[in-house]
């Protein structure tokens, strides 16, 4: 009888280990497609503003009608792309808000 009384007691605690390892897989499992869902959703939002910014360079290049003002597109983009380069994008922020501020006041 206590035999088969542990016997009992060890099945039903394998049991429930098995139960509880089976949900918190579940929940692992789950958590990870969540996370990769909301992952995969910002990555195609930043290709997406990306490309907006992007489209927006575009506008801004090929308003200009000669070789010169073109020139200075590259230039300023070359000068942008040196401080980051740098890790220096304060510089940049700070003159494209003053000019930004300048041109609101």
């Amino acid at each position: 009888m206590p035999g088969q009384l542990f016997r009992s007691a060890v099945s039903l605690g394998c049991r429930s280990l098995d139960n509880f390892r089976y949900k918190v897989t579940e929940a692992r499992v789950r958590a990870t497609e969540a996370l990769t869902q909301v992952l995969s959703s910002s990555e195609v939002e930043l290709e997406h503003i990306k490309k907006e910014v992007w489209e927006d360079l575009a506008s801004i290049y090929y308003k200009y009608d000669d070789c010169s003002q073109k020139r200075a597109f590259r230039e300023v983009m070359y000068d942008i792309f040196d401080k980051m380069k740098e890790e220096n994008w304060n510089t940049v922020y700070k003159k494209l808000y003053s000019l930004e501020k300048k041109s609101l006041s």
